[in-house]
């Protein structure tokens, strides 16, 4: 993907927005999954006048039984000094809270920007039982890290690349995390009101997580690469994985939502147990990470 729009992601850092929200329809499809119930959510980078995390879960409130909601952030129509939106230098106007309990909703200015790394908004980490929301996604590795600090429970949206993150597959391998059930590549752009498509995204969350495992009945005679001086096979397409295999293999990132610790098992990324670098005949292959079947 090269387009003008997947471009503006990921170059965030040197973009002049990097704001993009959840469609109301990849709420649906994710959140029905979950349970919950007691819960106090905090949406840090949300503007409760736009974000449609925030308005998904002020809408069911009762339906799935919260204890309270909280989401900031900067103003999706606040600009910084220059007249540009200014995710990364600061806004010029405060940034936006929205509180609902149930029966009243408040909006209000911040004491400060809405940066969801400033310490009021670290502040509602502390007191919240789970974040849930859409980061930028060139900050989304500095947000994880600062969530698993400060509240117990986190469902985030973060690009596909990120599952091939050391921070997230080392989760996924530690029984720490698990990619969620849906995914999604239309984004609502608060700027104009239209729906895009700009690049394949999945959620990450510490919540349980049930699907089906993956069925693996490729040809069980089918000749792979091998890795330079082992026996760990390189299958290019999980598809291929051949039926009744128990080796050790390395798979393509996308396989990661597979690996529950009851069928598959993520053995390591993004090099071979011991530390190796996976070479082919001399040459890295494409990003791998190393998996193992179950029993």
């Amino acid at each position: 993907m090269s387009t003008s729009k997947t471009r503006h992601l990921d170059s965030a850092a040197a973009a002049p927005r990097d704001e993009y929200y959840t469609t109301t329809r990849a709420c649906d499809d994710e959140f029905t999954h979950y349970d919950f119930t007691g819960m106090r959510v905090l949406c840090p980078c949300d503007d409760p006048e736009h974000s449609r995390i925030y308005r998904w879960f002020r809408d069911h409130y009762h339906d799935i039984g919260l204890r309270g909601l909280v989401a900031c952030g900067y103003r999706a129509d606040g600009t910084g000094a220059d007249g540009r939106y200014d995710l990364f230098g600061g806004s010029a106007r405060p940034g936006v809270i929205g509180r609902y309990d149930g029966k009243t909703e408040t909006i209000r200015d911040m004491d400060g920007s809405g940066d969801m790394f400033a310490p009021e908004t670290v502040r509602l980490m502390d007191r919240a039982d789970i974040v849930v929301t859409n980061p930028p996604f060139s900050l989304f590795r500095d947000l994880l890290t600062r969530v698993r600090l400060h509240t117990p429970h986190f469902l985030l949206l973060m690009p596909d690349v990120a599952m091939g993150y050391v921070q997230v597959t080392d989760m996924v391998r530690d029984g720490q995390a698990r990619v969620g059930y849906t995914y999604t590549k239309s984004f609502y752009n608060p700027e104009d009101g239209r729906v895009e498509h700009i690049a394949d995204a999945h959620w990450l969350t510490d919540l349980p997580v049930e699907r089906a495992p993956f069925t693996a009945d490729g040809d069980p005679d089918a000749v792979f690469d091998t890795y330079d001086g082992t026996d760990v096979i390189d299958v290019p397409r999980a598809r291929l994985i051949p039926a009744g295999y128990t080796g050790l293999m390395g798979v393509p990132v996308s396989f990661l939502p597979f690996c529950d610790g009851a069928h598959w098992r993520l053995v390591s990324s993004p090099t071979l147990p011991g530390g190796v670098t996976p070479l082919i005949h001399g040459r890295p292959p494409f990003k791998r990470i190393f998996v193992q079947r179950v029993g």
